[in-house]
Formats: structure tokens, sequence, C-alpha cells
């Protein structure tokens, strides 16, 4: 597992990241708003967003405002939009059904940095894949707390997915070729894409 692993990470090395596009409309917004802020400004309310919880400081919010001849009102609404479209995107990314769990998650255990350059990439480079290790680590970390055990083991798939509790209290999934892996293990390496059908049924 270990070998395909290294030869998967090595094809993607020298991969650009393919851009994520939107829905025409707002990407005709998105363009719009760029050419009238202007990169420093446009970059000063990216960080702005990240930092204070997707809220634009007054006197940000009033020089944008006047690069796009609007109103304050108008631009909170108009620039709401945008964050809007840029949260539904990073929510399909990793699950509608699980994505503030992952955040939260993130959060919690000194993954705050990780998630901020997955929502830097999301905006500069338009790729969503920086939210992709999140969700992996988040899916690893499911079975370390009581909570998350019965989460799994209450999924619709968990039986077929031969997943089940040993008599310490860890998660294994049966896999019909390599056998009984750890879950943690099973994640990361992605045998049989375990998650793939499992962890849709999980939410928090």
């Amino acid at each position: 597992m270990d070998a395909e692993r290294e030869q998967k990470e090595e094809a993607l090395k020298d991969k650009v990241p393919e851009v994520e596009q939107f829905d025409e409309a707002t990407e005709a917004m998105l363009t719009d708003t760029l050419s009238k802020v202007g990169n420093l400004d446009s970059q000063a309310a990216l960080h702005s967003v990240i930092k204070n919880g997707g809220e634009l400081t007054h006197e940000l919010t009033a020089r944008i405002a006047t690069s796009l001849g609007m109103d304050t009102e108008a631009t909170k609404e108009h620039v709401g939009h945008i964050i809007e479209q840029f949260r539904k995107q990073a929510h399909a990314a990793v699950g509608e059904n699980i994505a503030d769990a992952v955040w939260e998650w993130a959060r919690n255990n000194n993954r705050s940095g990780d998630l901020e350059a997955a929502m830097y990439d999301h905006a500069n480079k338009g790729t969503t894949t920086g939210y992709k290790a999140l969700v992996r680590g988040y899916f690893e970390s499911l079975a370390d707390t009581p909570e998350g055990r019965n989460i799994i083991l209450n999924a619709t798939d968990a039986k077929s997915q031969g997943v089940f509790r040993d008599r310490n209290g860890k998660l294994y999934v049966t896999h019909p070729k390599v056998g009984r892996v750890e879950w943690r293990v099973a994640v990361r390496e992605g045998v049989q894409g375990v998650c793939a059908s499992l962890t849709v049924e999980l939410s928090i």
C-alpha cells in the first residue's frame, strides 16, 4: 500500500491544480470586482474574511465601496454573495454533511493553519484540494473518541464494509484482499476507498 501511495503522490507533484469555476454570473461578478478593487485591497479583504470569521473591517469595507461605486450596505451584500459562493464550493468539496464538523475539528486540533492555507489557496488559486488533507485527518481521528466510534459503527454501510470494534475498543475495516486494517490506516491508505461509501453517511 505504501508503494502505491508513493506512486500516486509522485504523479501529483508537478500537476497544476485545476481552477474550479463558479456559475457564469458569479464568475463575472468576481472578475469585475477584482478588476475594480485591485490586488492590495482584494488580499486585505481575503485576510480579513479568513481571520475575522467572514467579516470585513469597517475601513476596508469603505475603501471597497468607493472602488465599486456602491454604498456601504450594497457593498456588504455584494461581498457577502461572493463569500457565500466560496463557502458553498468549499462545503461541496468536502461533503455538505460533514464540512462544519471538519472545520471545527481543524480549529480544535492545531490544524487552523492548514485550514487557513486551504482557504487562501481556494481564493487565490481557485482550488479546493487543500481541504482534502483536512478531511482525511478528520476521518482518521474520528475513531479516537467513543462518540466518533459510535458514529462509524452506526453508519448504514458499516457492516458491509466489515467495520468492527475489537476488545480494546479499536476500530478495524475488513478488506477482502489485505484483511483486517485499523480504521486510521485504512482511511490514510484509501483501502478500497474506505469512507467513499461509508463516510457519506457520517455527520455530526
